[in-house]
């Protein structure tokens, strides 16, 4: 809550700055982005703008997402910032600046001296709820996913680039693989969004006639051990790839089983139809839109939330708690109608 305010704050100056800004002739792009969320909110921003065919844009980001920018989208936008020091080394000048998602550390760079821009657009959903609206939210859950439940996360994000929300793809990319390739990213940004490692060892020993690319973050090597999937049909990536090597090999895939992470955006992006499970993320707001994906969740009452610790499910947390025949039948569903 006192960060909210804070965050408040600083926007209520940066608007203030707008309105006094004076044209500057040191141009250096129309507009500036700010996103400094999860990867998975860059690669929603960018797939609207490229949606859009709009590419006169600075973005300031952060490191991995950075990474995920330069990789993907070779050279599309004009100048991709990350370090402060960057950023503030010479003045510039924007006519806009769009607040995709932000933290006190980029609020704070727009109010540098060295920063002027005529117009700003504010994620209202995020970063300017105002009182009477955070207090019921605060106080019931209910309140709180009905809130959360307006919008998906890439109308939201249109409305503060301004530009009209793509719809969800009602095409299809068939590999005609002889062999189905299924991608696998079971883990999340803690353990509660993560997917059990008994439910990907069931996935893939039930169905050797498929080929499994496990995907994830050194991070995530000890939550999944490579000793732990001996099947032959299991190619096991975990901590091993880059972006850049990630989309080589998700551009062959003709599935995507994933927790609600940055893997179920980029499948999005990517136009793979996707298994996404999920459970403390709101579903209507950061689930799949590629046509043919399926949901798999125990739909808690308590969605939204933010622990780092659950064992409401027979002690493990709602995501935990779905199993692997969940799993292979939402698979299934789609292989079939593909």
């Amino acid at each position: 809550m006192i960060k909210l305010i804070i965050s408040s704050f600083f926007i209520f100056l940066i608007r203030v700055k707008s309105l006094l800004v004076k044209t500057s002739s040191s141009s250096h792009g129309s507009s500036l982005i700010l996103c400094c969320g999860g990867i998975g909110d860059i690669i929603i921003t960018v797939r609207i703008l490229l949606n859009a065919n709009l590419s006169d844009f600075d973005i300031l980001t952060n490191n991995p997402s950075k990474a995920w920018v330069k990789q993907t989208c070779n050279g599309a936008f004009n100048n991709i910032f990350v370090t402060k020091e960057k950023f503030l080394s010479e003045v510039r000048y924007y006519d806009t600046i769009h607040l995709i998602r932000t933290d006190l550390e980029s609020l704070k760079m727009m109010l540098s001296p060295k920063i002027s821009y005529k117009n700003t657009f504010v994620n209202k959903h995020y970063d300017s709820l105002r009182l009477h609206q955070r207090i019921p939210i605060i106080l019931s859950p209910k309140a709180k996913r009905n809130y959360y439940s307006k919008f998906h996360i890439t109308d939201l994000y249109s409305r503060v680039l301004g530009i009209p929300a793509y719809k969800p793809n009602t095409t299809r990319i068939d590999k005609n693989n002889v062999t189905k390739k299924i991608g696998i990213h079971a883990g999340a940004s803690n353990i509660v969004r993560s997917i059990s490692l008994e439910a990907i060892i069931k996935v893939t020993e039930s169905h050797p006639e498929y080929i499994f690319y496990l995907f994830g973050s050194k991070s995530e090597v000890t939550q999944y051990p490579k000793d732990m999937f001996s099947s032959g049909n299991v190619r096991y990536l975990i901590g091993e790839l880059s972006f850049s090597d990630i989309a080589l090999v998700m551009n062959e895939l003709d599935l995507m089983l994933c927790s609600d992470s940055m893997f179920l955006h980029y499948a999005d992006f990517m136009q793979i139809p996707t298994v996404a499970v999920m459970g403390p993320g709101p579903i209507k707001m950061w689930g799949p839109r590629q046509i043919g994906s399926r949901i798999v969740t125990r739909d808690p009452p308590c969605s939204p939330c933010s622990r780092v610790e659950c064992d409401r499910y027979h002690g493990r947390s709602c995501v935990g708690d779905v199993r692997g025949e969940e799993l292979s039948q939402a698979m299934l569903e789609i292989l079939e109608e593909r």
